[in-house]
This record gives C-alpha cells, structure tokens and sequence, in this order.
C-alpha cells in the first residue's frame, strides 16, 4: 500500500460484496446465457434486453444497491461502425496520478485505454 493504491482494500471490497450478493441471490435457478449478438436493434433497446438477462441471474440486495450498467460505444475510424458494449459492475476502478512532487494526487490516468476496436482489418 506504500503505492498510495487501493488493491487490497478494493479487492476485499469485491468479495465481501461478491458473497454477500451469492448468499442472499433471490434467482434459485438461473436460466442460460446467453450470447449477445450484434443485431438491428437500438442501443437503447440492446442495454435494456442484456440488463434483464443480467437480472434474471443475478438479484440480491446488493445488486439493488450497487450493481450499474456500463456502456461504451466505440467507433472505428476506418470504415465507420459504431460497436456498444454493455457491462454490469458492482464497483468502477479509477487510476489517479499523481501530481508533482508532493504526493497530491490529480486527474484520471489511463482513460479510454483497453477498449476492443473493430475487426474490420
């Protein structure tokens, strides 16, 4: 932790919350996955139907009180496709630098990094 970083407490975070929500899971029997394709329907309706799907698994209060829905949109610049990714968390990590010398820390690092592009060649 001499870092200045959050991972072990983060991580404890995670579990604890990870057990809490498998203990007290109102879904007994959780239907199938499944597979998200990519269709002609709007993003709106596309988060909606995979916020349901997740839902129908996974139901705790611990997902009525932190779980959210990400969604990325992500454009390729060569031929011009949008792709929108949706992905439930219970937690989002940011990575904060530092600024200067005196151990303050400053704005996000790392934004937009990891996101997956376009197949398109």
């Amino acid at each position: 932790m001499c870092d200045g970083g959050q991972h072990d407490a983060q991580e404890l975070m995670r579990v604890l919350l990870d057990v809490l929500h498998e203990s007290l899971n109102r879904v007994r029997t959780k239907p199938p996955y499944e597979e998200d394709c990519e269709g002609g329907e709007t993003p709106r309706s596309k988060g909606e139907r995979l916020w349901q799907g997740h839902l129908a698994r996974d139901c705790s209060p611990v997902t009525d009180l932190f779980l959210g829905q990400l969604q990325s949109t992500i454009l390729c610049h060569r031929c011009g496709s949008h792709f929108h990714t949706f992905e439930p968390f219970l937690d989002i990590s940011l990575s904060l630098a530092r600024d200067g010398e005196d151990g303050r820390f400053g704005g996000l690092r790392g934004a937009g990094k990891g996101q997956k592009g376009c197949e398109c060649g």
